[in-house]
């Protein structure tokens, strides 16, 4: 399955006249971001009102730009970028609420991290997060999993275990720790070199041990501090 996005663009400079075919050809992993550019504000305004775009970009540069701020809560455009050749608009940017600050002239690789900023999302050789939403591959096959199923994992040679709801378990291309990197660390704990547990599907614990209902996991003396302090901070 591949996440499809929907990036709108406003930009009518040099720079950003190949932005949106850019922006289409970016090799992210089991992504597909389509991209429509407006040159005008009053354009963009219009496409706003029929569809909700995945992901905006402005450039500061485009006529009408400072204006259009003072009328416009860039929160409400949902992920917002600006992109300029001007350094200084990076403070405006992120002033305005803006997720990310895109110079100009870009790199591939400054884009694609811009875009994934857009997107909510974060991508490794093992797997794409999008908000409560993994990608991972399993075999040969991509799995699309609702991160809020997923209970634990579990280390298993060079793969992984994933105990999901329902009993389900999944085996998974990758080391554990390989498997850590793409987990919103919001929504899960590493507790033990074997063990990645979904924060919510914790039931009791006593700093020694964490109980799952009837399972419970032992926490390693390595995480034990990193532990305790999550759930003194959380208590």
């Amino acid at each position: 399955m591949i996440h499809q996005a929907y990036c709108l663009l406003v930009g009518n400079s040099p720079l950003t006249s190949t932005l949106c075919t850019d922006i289409e050809q970016l090799s992210i992993a089991f992504t597909s971001v389509s991209c429509t550019h407006c040159e005008s504000l009053s354009k963009f305004t219009k496409i706003l009102q029929k569809s909700r775009p995945s992901l905006v970009i402005i450039d500061a540069a485009t006529e009408g730009f400072d204006s259009f701020l003072e009328s416009t809560d860039l929160n409400k455009l949902g992920q917002v970028v600006i992109t300029s050749e001007n350094p200084n608009d990076a403070l405006k940017a992120y002033e305005l609420g803006a997720i990310d600050f895109l110079p100009l002239p870009y790199t591939p690789q400054r884009l694609e991290k811009a875009v994934l900023r857009g997107l909510n999302a974060r991508v490794g050789e093992y797997g794409v997060v999008f908000p409560e939403k993994l990608l991972i591959r399993s075999g040969r096959r991509i799995e699309v999993l609702n991160t809020p199923d997923i209970i634990y994992i579990e280390a298993y040679g060079t793969y992984s275990k994933f105990h999901l709801e329902g009993g389900k378990v999944l085996v998974v291309n990758g080391l554990i720790k390989q498997i850590e990197q793409v987990l919103p660390t919001s929504d899960f704990i590493r507790l033990h070199r074997s063990y990645i547990v979904n924060k919510a599907k914790i039931t009791s614990f006593d700093y020694q041990k964490i109980y799952i209902g009837d399972k419970h996991i032992e926490v390693g003396t390595t995480y034990a501090g990193k532990f305790k302090s999550y759930f003194e901070g959380n208590g």
